[in-house]
C-alpha cells in the first residue's frame, strides 16, 4: 500500500472509529484522483455523528428497515427512505439533523430550465400552509433551494391515504364518512378563513391515521380566493372538478365544497357522481346533468347524509352549502343516533324524497326528544345551546353584579368546549325575567337546548367565605321538555371550579364530545378570594355599558381586585379591556391606551395562555394600535380555537378580514358571529359594513335594517345605515339617517358629524359644508377635543378636494389612525384608488 492509499486508509479507519478527522489535512495529503472518495467519507462521517447523538429509540425510529442509514444529505435534511412519487417530484421521509424529528420533504426533480417556476410554486405552497394552522391540515415547517433542487419539508403523517383505504377495504359506512367528512370541513373552514382555496380535495390528498385523525394534504394547487375570482385556470383532479371549472368560471369556496360532496359519494360507494373518458367528455357529462344518484347506489344510506352530500353536488354553487362549517353542521345529525329506523323496502327517486326526508327528520326528531325525556330513552342530540341570565335569589344589593357575571362567565366556560355553539350573553339578556317557556327560547334563539340556571346564598362562614348554590335544569327545543337538573355548591372564591362541572355535565347531556384541549382549559381553574372574586364582578358590570365614566369606574373595581390578588389574571384581562375602550371612545390617547393595555395583557397571559379574551385582545392591539397584521390575525385564531362560541373574537376577526380584503372569509365570520348572538345588533351591524366592504348595497342595507329592528335606538346602526346609502348614491335619504343619529345621541362622535357634512358637500351644498366643518374644528378646539384628520379627508372628498383629502390620509397614517384600517375596502375612497399618493398610504397601512 502506497503512502496515498494508506492516507486515505487512515481517514476511513477513524470515521469508522469515530475519531475526529482533520478534513483540511486530509485534502492536502489524499491525491485528486480521491477526493470524491474523501467527500462520501466525510458524509459518511457526519451522518455517524447524528445517530451517535440520538437515543436509540430514535435510531431505531428513523432508521430504514434494512438498518443500512441512507447517507445522502439535502441541505438540514439527512433522506432516510423515499414514500411517494409523481410527475414533478418525489416525497421523502427524512430526518430534521437541527431539530431532532422526521419530516415528510416533498422535492422537485432537478430542472434548471424550470428552476424559477419550480421555486416560486414551492415557495407558494409554503406560504399558504403557512397561513393555516389546525390539527386537520398539515404543518409546513420549511422550504429551501440546496444543490439546484426546491424542497419543502412538514409534518410526517403516519397513516393511508383513503384512496389506499377504499381500494382496500371497500366503501365506508355512512356514520364513519361523516366523522372524516366533519374533520374535512373543519379543515376547509380553517383554509377558507384564511383566504385560500385547496383546488385539489380528493381521497389520494387525505391521510386517515391510526387514531382517526384526518389530514388535508396538498396545497400544490390551492390559490387566494380574491386571485382565483379573476382566475378560470383549470386546476385540481378532473372528476373531483365542480361543473362551473369546466364553463371557466372561477374555483370558490362552493368549488371546494363540491369536491368534498365527491368525496363523501366516493367514501360510501368507491364511484364517482360523474365519469368519463377524457376530460372533454366530463365537461358534457356536466352540462348535460349525467350523474349518478347517491340512493341509486346505496338505498341503505341515512336520510340527513345523502340530503348533505346531494346538496354539496348541486350544479348550481348558489345552491350548495354557504360555509364548510355548514355542510359540517348537516354532517353532523349521523353522531351516534340513537336508534336504527327501518324504512319501508319501497323507492322514490331523491328528487322527490328530498322535501319528504326534511319533512321526516323533524317528526323523528320530536320522537327522539319525547323517547328520550318521558320514554326512558337518551337524550337528543344537540350542540346549541343557550344559557338562559342567572336569577339570584339572595335579595342582595349587589345581584345585579352577581347575576350577569355568573351568565357571563358560564357562557364563557361552556364555549370552550370545542363542539358546543353557545348563545351569547347580548341575546340570552333579552330573555332576563322572561314568561316566555324555554321551548319559545329556543325557537327564538336557534338552539337545541336551553340551560336555566338559579343562584342563591346557602351558607355564610363569615364575610369571606360565603357559598353559593346554583341550581341548574336543561330543557330540549321544541318540545321544551325537561333533560336534565342538577345542583352545584361552591365558595365564591373558587366559582371557576363550578362553571367546569356544569358545562362537563351540560356537554355530557347533550352528547357533545370534550376534547383533550377543552378538558385541559376546564380543569385549569383559578381559585381566589370572596371579595377578589365580588370586585371583578362589579368590574365586568361597569364595563359592560359602554360608557367612559363607567368604563373608569370598571378600572376602579378591577385594580381592587388586583390589589387583593396581583395573580387574578381575569382582572388583568378585564382592565386591559377597560383601557381599550377608553382609547377607542377617545377619552385617553391611543398610546396611553395601547401602554397601558399592553402591560395587562402580557401579564394576564403569562398566568394563562389559553385564556380566549386575552388573544382578543391581544389581536386589537396588534390590529388597532401596532397594524401588525399577521400577529394579529395569529391571536384572533387562536382566541377562537380556546372558545369557538366568543362572539367577540368571531366579530373582530371578521372586521379584521375585511380590512385585509378577504371579503369572503369577513362575511361568512360576520353571518358566523350571527349564529352564536342571533339577536345581537352588533353582531347584525358587522355583517351590514362586511356587505357594504363587498358592494352588495341591497344586503348591506337588509342587514342593517335588520340590526335597527334589534336596537330601534342605536345611533350607531343609523349611521351605518347612512354610509351604506350614499355608497348606493342615495344621498336625501343617507343625509336623513345621519341625522337621525346625531339627533338620537346625547354626544354625537366627530366623526358622524364629519360623515353628515361630506353628505352636505356632495349634495350640492359646498359652502355650508365648509362653514359646517370650521365650525365643528373651533368647537373641538374649545373644548379640547379631537377629530381624526381621516374624517376631515372625507369631507374633503366630498368637496372634490383631492390634493387636501390625501394630505389628511397622509396624515392619518402618520397618526395611525385607527379608521383608516379599513381604507382597501372602503367606498368612500374610491376615487383615489389610482393614485400613487394614496397608493403609498394604503402600503404603509397594510404593509403590502
Amino acid at each position: 500500500m502506497n503512502s496515498e492509499d494508506r492516507a486515505l486508509a487512515d481517514v476511513a479507519s477513524s470515521v469508522a472509529d469515530g475519531v475526529p478527522v482533520d478534513w483540511e489535512a486530509a485534502d492536502v495529503q489524499v491525491p485528486p484522483r480521491q477526493q470524491r472518495l474523501v467527500r462520501h467519507l466525510r458524509l459518511v462521517e457526519n451522518i455517524s455523528q447524528l445517530y451517535r447523538t440520538l437515543p436509540d429509540e430514535d435510531v431505531q425510529a428513523s432508521a430504514p428497515a434494512d438498518d443500512r442509514p441512507h447517507v445522502e444529505h439535502w441541505g438540514p435534511l439527512v433522506l432516510l427512505e423515499r414514500i411517494g412519487q409523481g410527475t414533478s417530484g418525489e416525497v421523502y421521509r427524512a430526518w430534521d439533523s437541527r431539530l431532532h424529528r422526521d419530516v415528510a420533504l416533498k422535492q422537485l426533480h432537478h430542472d434548471h430550465r424550470a428552476r424559477r417556476d419550480a421555486q416560486e410554486r414551492v415557495l407558494g405552497e409554503a406560504r399558504r400552509l403557512a397561513r393555516i394552522r389546525h390539527e386537520h391540515v398539515v404543518s409546513v415547517y420549511g422550504a429551501e433551494e440546496h444543490e439546484g433542487r426546491m424542497g419543502l419539508w412538514m409534518e410526517l403523517v403516519r397513516g393511508e391515504s383513503l384512496e389506499e383505504r377504499i381500494k382496500a377495504h371497500g366503501p365506508l359506512p355512512a356514520d364513519e364518512a361523516a366523522r372524516i367528512g366533519r374533520q374535512l370541513c373543519a379543515a376547509l373552514s380553517a383554509v377558507h378563513a384564511a383566504g385560500l382555496i385547496h383546488r385539489d380535495v380528493k381521497a389520494q390528498n387525505v391521510i386517515l391515521e391510526a387514531s382517526g385523525r384526518t389530514v388535508l394534504m396538498d396545497f400544490g394547487t390551492g390559490e387566494e380566493l380574491r386571485q382565483s375570482a379573476g382566475s378560470t385556470r383549470l386546476a385540481g383532479t378532473p372528476l373531483y372538478l365542480a361543473p362551473e371549472i369546466f364553463k371557466a368560471q372561477p374555483a370558490s369556496v362552493q368549488s371546494d365544497l363540491y369536491s368534498l360532496g365527491v368525496l363523501l359519494f366516493y367514501l360510501v360507494t368507491g364511484q364517482f357522481p360523474v365519469t368519463a373518458g377524457s376530460i372533454s367528455e366530463l365537461a358534457r357529462a356536466h352540462i348535460e346533468g349525467k350523474r349518478r344518484e347517491l340512493d341509486d347506489l346505496r338505498a341503505d344510506l341515512p336520510a340527513p347524509f345523502v340530503v348533505a352530500v346531494e346538496r354539496a353536488l348541486s350544479p348550481n354553487p348558489a345552491h350548495r352549502q354557504r360555509t364548510a362549517a355548514e355542510l359540517e353542521l348537516a354532517l353532523r345529525d349521523l353522531e351516534s343516533p340513537p336508534e336504527t329506523l327501518t324504512l319501508p323496502s319501497w323507492r322514490w327517486p331523491w328528487r322527490v324524497l328530498v322535501p319528504v326526508a326534511a319533512a321526516l327528520m323533524l317528526v323523528i326528531t320530536a320522537l327522539i326528544v319525547w323517547t328520550g325525556t318521558g320514554g326512558g330513552g337518551s337524550a337528543p342530540m344537540a350542540s346549541r345551546v343557550a344559557v338562559l341570565p342567572f336569577v339570584y335569589a339572595s335579595g342582595s344589593s349587589e345581584a345585579p353584579f352577581v347575576a350577569d357575571a355568573l351568565t357571563d362567565q358560564l357562557i364563557a366556560t361552556l364555549g370552550q368546549v370545542d363542539s358546543l355553539r353557545v348563545t351569547a350573553s347580548d341575546s340570552v339578556g333579552r330573555f332576563t325575567n322572561t314568561t316566555q317557556s324555554p321551548a319559545q327560547i329556543a325557537a327564538a334563539l336557534g338552539v337545541d337546548a336551553v340551560l336555566q340556571p338559579t343562584a342563591a346564598l346557602v351558607a355564610e362562614g363569615g364575610r369571606d367565605r360565603q357559598a353559593i348554590r346554583v341550581d341548574a335544569k336543561l330543557f330540549a327545543a321544541g318540545t321544551g321538555e325537561l333533560l336534565w337538573t342538577k345542583s352545584f355548591t361552591s365558595e365564591l372564591g373558587s366559582i371557576d371550579s363550578l362553571y367546569a362541572s356544569i358545562a362537563r355535565e351540560v356537554a355530557g347531556n347533550v352528547r357533545a364530545a370534550v376534547s383533550t384541549g377543552a378538558s385541559r382549559r376546564l380543569g385549569a381553574t383559578q381559585v381566589t378570594t370572596q371579595r377578589v372574586t365580588e370586585s371583578y364582578f362589579e368590574g365586568l358590570y361597569h364595563l359592560k355599558q359602554l360608557s367612559p365614566d363607567h368604563a373608569r369606574l370598571a378600572i376602579a373595581a378591577f385594580e381592587r381586585a388586583l390589589e387583593l390578588d396581583p395573580e387574578y389574571a381575569p382582572a388583568l384581562v378585564g382592565l386591559a379591556r377597560s383601557y381599550i375602550d377608553l382609547g377607542i371612545k377617545g377619552a385617553i390617547t391611543h398610546a396611553e391606551a395601547r401602554a397601558r393595555a399592553t402591560v395587562r395583557i402580557e401579564r394576564a397571559l403569562a398566568l394563562d395562555s389559553e385564556s380566549s379574551e386575552a388573544r382578543v385582545l391581544t389581536g386589537d392591539l396588534k390590529f388597532y394600535y401596532n397594524w401588525d397584521w399577521r400577529g394579529a390575525e395569529e391571536e384572533y385564531l387562536r382566541a377562537i380555537e380556546f372558545n369557538g362560541s366568543s362572539d367577540r373574537a368571531i366579530t373582530q376577526y371578521a372586521r379584521y378580514l375585511a380590512a385585509a380584503g378577504r371579503l369572503d372569509s369577513a362575511l361568512e365570520y360576520a353571518r358566523r358571529g350571527r349564529l352564536v348572538n342571533p339577536l345581537s345588533s352588533s353582531a347584525a351591524s358587522t355583517e351590514a359594513l362586511v356587505e357594504l366592504f363587498r358592494r352588495d348595497y341591497a344586503a348591506a342595507l337588509r342587514a342593517a335594517d335588520e340590526a335597527l329592528a334589534l336596537n330601534p335606538g342605536s345611533a350607531g346602526v343609523r349611521i351605518i345605515r347612512s354610509r351604506v346609502l350614499a355608497a348606493a348614491n342615495s344621498l336625501p335619504e343617507a343625509i336623513d339617517a345621519a341625522q337621525e343619529a346625531i339627533t338620537l345621541s346625547t354626544v354625537p362622535a366627530p366623526g358622524w358629524r364629519a360623515h353628515l357634512i361630506s353628505l352636505q358637500a356632495r349634495v350640492g351644498q359646498p359652502q355650508e359644508a365648509r362653514g359646517a366643518m370650521r365650525r365643528l374644528v373651533v368647537e373641538l378646539e374649545r373644548n379640547k377635543e379631537s377629530m381624526g384628520p381621516e374624517h376631515l379627508a372625507y369631507i374633503h372628498l366630498g368637496l372634490s378636494d383631492f390634493e387636501t383629502a390625501l394630505a389628511m390620509l397622509e396624515q392619518a397614517a402618520d397618526e395611525r389612525s385607527v379608521d383608516i384600517l379599513w381604507l382597501a375596502v372602503d367606498p368612500r375612497v374610491d376615487e383615489l384608488r389610482g393614485n400613487l399618493r394614496f397608493k403609498r398610504v394604503l402600503e404603509r397601512v397594510t404593509g403590502r
